[in-house]
């Protein structure tokens, strides 16, 4: 099931990330970055904003920043949706 949410950075604006919500409970936010701006301010803070919010998120919630071509980290979380 397909979820909404934003994060509010600093630089102001709102960042959208891909939600997800499985049969587990488990709500997943997925941020992809390719190799030229993986490494930028934002993309810094953006994770820094979801690392935040699921060490608040009391075990329901995960943040993956999937980074130029990690294929592999984005099929991790899925698999525990």
């Amino acid at each position: 099931m397909a979820t909404r949410g934003t994060f509010q950075p600093a630089h102001g604006g709102r960042h959208l990330p891909r939600n997800a919500m499985g049969e587990s409970g488990l709500t997943l936010a997925l941020e992809y970055k390719g190799a030229r701006i993986a490494d930028g301010r934002d993309s810094r803070e953006k994770e820094i904003i979801g690392a935040l919010w699921a060490a608040r998120g009391g075990g329901h919630c995960e943040f993956v920043m999937a980074k130029d071509g990690d294929w592999g980290a984005i099929s991790a979380a899925v698999t525990r949706l």
